[in-house]
């Protein structure tokens, strides 16, 4: 097969693979491009440590993706970690790739490599009980303490729900082609070639062939295997050029036929490893990573020191060597003379425990807080940790201990310009150890994602060709919600104060989740945003919802959204224009009126009438749509408030349906009919002379969220991830407040004001507080001011606020609520704030 061509397969949310040897680039570009363009977004490196080090420090290139959309883990083992394994997870089923090939160039398209591919689906088969097996070896070499890691296993756990079923292979099993397999792993009291033969009954067998690039200096695994099979012949297909064959031991055996590969894939490595045993009834048939040596496979009593993982297939008898190819190489007249090869010249340059102490260990960021886990021979206190960036230069920041966590120490990382992307020591005496990887653990939850469903397409398409804020906003976040919902099935985030409850354990058969936190708990913990901190943090990252978020700030040319391009507001007359010019088309029909184009004798001024009752008839039909849209806000934030529901997609459908109410405003009344002609068919609002006007909406879905003796806010659920506002929740908080602002310095009558007014008042007082802004000078944070700024900017005309006003209504109120005055606010009444908006 081609081994690069597999990873384009589509089904499949989760890879994780195994490697002695990695080369990034390849990875990167070939690999990860292919998994990911493949709906795979959760992809996971295991890879020696040594090794891992040691290619880190070989790079002209650092990798680029690292820590960001996958994770690199190093692991140990008493020898090398050598197994070559893919393990891919859907839905709907899995696939193992057992093979001989390293993650790198040579490995993928170079060498001469041998892989088996296993799929399974959902129903139990010998194929998903081999893949089971092999998730749990590889979960053996996970150290789950690594928060990245965990989030990336947690999370693909929780999507294959028949991998929590299936049943672990301990042994053959027959396979859908009613062959017999069985996966053999280190880490097992007897060694691989032990397990091996344990499956050859008929003995002696008629001949054993070898394929192997590497062998023992004096063939002593070769040598176990001869004695306990007593084979007729022992055919061994090795490549005299590499030089990589002790001939000198040969002495011991007499019945070795040695044959060159010559022609056969001429120009590429012979990487290939691979056992065949034929009797009479079988041939038996072993292939993966393991080389021939005690190292590998082992020998009787011993389990061999290194991490590898084979696969044993029995087939028919005579039919493995045609299968593989190897036939025609293996013919008696090609066989050659040992004497005319020359002796290995083989000697590991490579000194990896030289590379494992110079490795500084595990680094994970959290935004501002940076986790070490130090090697267990480092002494934290005697090296300084340098932070890099992506092109491996020194990021300029200060490191302040902030206690231990779970797995190591923990520092506050202050004066970050740029996210780190590597990290390695300074010791005392000026060495340096190697590089790490900095793996960012937001981003790689963030990354871990599955493909979009058609219904989730659909919505983003939509979204996509929408330049206005209309109430199609609020259906396009209601389908990429319900999409994600029917993907994750019944997924829950669990709070910590229940998994404390529930005594901090959790159920095997359960799907695993990210902890969460209530908005209270999140607020009591949070930390101030540092003034000079640009790293970006969403609370919907990884959920397709943010294309919401996205489009909002699109809209108001906010932040990376600044330079997107926004129609002109005649566009705005399509964005509520519901495609029937006819108030009752089916009363219409029954009367028997015509939908065509007709001659038209009217005058010029009854025309301009006939148009403005059209549009007056259009806009009570869509101002009624969108006082419908609130109530049913109100009902579904009421609901989900009972159940502990609510999240920052909730928090998200508030922003979006107070940008909806603030696009349909207008500054006039329906009574001022001379102003009709200079309105869109988008300001349905008026911003009094109803029930429905603008400032009455917004404060009907304020009072929603924010009032009552239970308001919604204390019921919103934080990904305990956060430790900080992020930047969607402040966007949102940022509108909440121009609302109430807009609201008050609305252009309504002496009358309205005096009726409106001291709720709103009370009402931004509680939103405040509620919000949990604990300072006075947070509320006229950057962050929230540009966001009113640019609120003003887009809709501050045509409901006729004044942006100048309306900043210092803002600082004024807050003065008022947190700085010490003689006159204290009246108290709230609940009941009273509920009826005049309501």
């Amino acid at each position: 097969m081609r081994l690069y061509e597999r990873f384009g397969e589509r089904g499949y949310h989760t890879s994780i693979i195994t490697t002695f040897g990695i080369d990034f680039d390849v990875y990167e570009n070939v690999v990860l491009h292919r998994l990911r363009g493949a709906g795979c977004h959760n992809n996971i490196l295991l890879c020696d440590g040594a090794l891992l080090a040691q290619s880190l420090a070989s790079l002209v290139t650092l990798p680029r993706s690292a820590g960001r959309l996958y994770t690199a883990n190093g692991t140990r083992a008493a020898g090398v970690f050598h197994p070559k394994l893919v393990i891919q997870l859907g839905r709907d089923g899995g696939r193992m790739i057992v093979s001989s090939a390293n993650m790198t160039a040579t490995g993928l398209a170079g060498n001469v490599e041998l892989a088996g591919e296993f799929v399974c689906g959902i129903e139990d088969s010998g194929e998903q009980r081999l893949i089971a097996q092999a998730w749990s070896y590889v979960m053996r070499h996970c150290d789950r303490t690594g928060q990245a890691l965990d989030a990336q296993l947690s999370w693909a756990e929780a999507r294959t729900a028949w991998l929590r079923r299936a049943q672990k292979a301990s042994g053959p099993v027959a396979l859908t082609d009613e062959t017999a397999a069985a996966l053999f792993t280190t880490g097992e009291p007897t060694g691989i070639a032990e397990r091996f033969l344990a499956q050859i009954e008929k003995r002696p067998v008629k001949r054993l062939v070898v394929v192997s690039p590497y062998w023992d200096d004096r063939l002593n695994a070769l040598d176990y295997l001869a004695k306990s099979l007593s084979p007729t012949k022992i055919d061994l297909l090795i490549d005299f050029d590499a030089k990589l064959f002790p001939v000198k031991a040969l002495k011991k055996f007499a019945n070795v036929r040695l044959f060159d590969r010559k022609g056969f894939r001429k120009g590429r490595f012979l990487h290939a490893k691979a056992f065949i045993a034929q009797t009479k009834d079988a041939d038996h048939v072993l292939y993966g990573s393991a080389n021939c040596t005690v190292a590998a496979l082992g020998v009787n009593g011993v389990t061999g020191n290194n991490e590898e993982v084979s696969v044993y297939r029995r087939f028919p008898a005579g039919t493995a060597l045609e299968a593989l190819e190897l036939k025609g190489l293996l013919d008696p007249g090609l066989e050659v003379d040992p004497k005319d090869l020359k002796e290995s010249e083989h000697s590991d340059d490579l000194d990896l425990e030289e590379w494992h102490s110079r490795s500084p260990g595990r680094f994970e960021c959290s935004y501002e807080f940076l986790f070490w886990t130090p090697p267990e021979d480092i002494d934290p206190d005697s090296a300084m940790i340098v932070l890099l960036n992506g092109h491996g230069n020194e990021l300029p920041c200060s490191l302040t201990p902030a206690g231990n966590n779970r797995s190591g120490q923990q520092y506050h990382v202050k004066g970050l310009a740029d996210r780190p992307a590597f990290a390695k020591l300074r010791h005392a005496d000026g060495t340096e150890s190697a590089l790490a990887i900095v793996t960012l653990i937001d981003k790689i939850r963030e990354a871990a994602k599955e493909a979009r469903s058609r219904q989730a397409e659909n919505a983003a398409s939509q979204l996509s060709e929408e330049t206005e804020v209309t109430l199609l906003l609020l259906d396009v976040l209601d389908q990429l919600e319900s999409a994600e919902r029917h993907q994750n099935g019944d997924l829950r985030k669990t709070s910590i104060a229940k998994s404390r409850k529930n005594g901090g354990g959790t159920d095997d058969s359960a799907p695993a989740h990210y902890p969460t936190l209530s908005y209270e708990q999140f607020i009591a913990g949070r930390t101030p945003r540092a003034q000079d901190s640009t790293i970006p943090r969403n609370s919907l990252g990884g959920s397709d919802v943010s294309l919401v978020r996205g489009f909002l700030n699109r809209i108001l040319r906010l932040g990376d959204e600044a330079h997107a391009t926004i129609e002109d507001e005649r566009t705005l007359d399509r964005a509520f224009d519901l495609g029937d010019e006819t108030a009752n088309a089916e009363e219409a029909i029954g009367r028997g009126t015509s939908f065509e184009t007709a001659d038209d004798d009217r005058s010029p001024e009854e025309k301009v009438r006939e148009e403005q009752r059209r549009k007056t008839a259009q806009r009570k039909a869509t101002r009624g749509q969108i006082a419908t849209a609130v109530s049913a806000f109100n009902a579904r934030i009421l609901e989900n408030k009972s159940g502990n529901k609510l999240s920052t997609i909730d928090i998200l459908r508030l922003r979006s349906l107070l940008t909806v109410i603030a696009a349909a405003g207008w500054a006039g009344r329906d009574a001022d009919q001379n102003d009709l002609i200079g309105r869109t068919s988008l300001q349905v609002l008026p911003v009094e002379d109803c029930g429905d006007s603008w400032p009455r909406l917004m404060g009907r879905v304020l009072f929603a969220f924010f009032d009552g003796n239970d308001p919604a806010i204390r019921h919103v659920v934080i990904d305990a991830l956060h430790k900080q506002f992020t930047d969607d929740l402040i966007e949102c908080w940022a509108t909440c407040f121009w609302c109430l602002q807009a609201s008050l310095c609305a252009p309504y009558t002496k009358a309205e004001r005096a009726a409106l007014h001291p709720y709103l008042l009370r009402l931004a007082e509680r939103v405040f507080r509620l919000t949990g802004f604990k300072r006075s000078e947070e509320l006229q944070s950057p962050e929230i001011v540009v966001v009113m700024e640019k609120m003003s900017e887009r809709f501050g005309a045509p409901l006729g606020v004044n942006p100048g006003v309306l900043a210092k209504s803002h600082d004024a109120l807050i003065r008022s609520i947190f700085e010490p005055r003689e006159k204290h606010a009246p108290q709230r009444d609940d009941n009273s704030l509920l009826a005049p908006l309501e």
